[in-house]
């Protein structure tokens, strides 16, 4: 496959994908942080993260997830990801 038709099949489901969060992001994540009392000190500004650093801190969440089993599903494992290197 040339790289012109890898992005051809990939570029509906990352349109997707981003469509998903940004559904997330403005339905629950922005409310919750704009209500939350523990961030209540600071400016509107400063509990309103743009939707492109939702993303990468998104990102980098999902990168650093592991399965770990079905009831738990996923999680984040301290120095898994430094065990997986070695």
């Amino acid at each position: 496959m040339t790289e012109r038709t890898w992005f051809n099949a990939l570029f509906p489901l990352l349109r997707y994908a981003q469509t998903s969060l940004q559904r997330f992001y403005d339905k629950l994540l922005l409310p919750t942080l704009l209500d939350a009392p523990l961030l209540a000190a600071l400016s509107v500004e400063a509990r309103r993260p743009s939707f492109e650093t939702f993303l990468h801190a998104y990102a980098l969440v999902s990168s650093r997830c592991f399965t770990i089993d079905t009831y738990h599903q996923i999680a984040l494992v301290p120095l898994a990801d430094v065990y997986v290197s070695f």
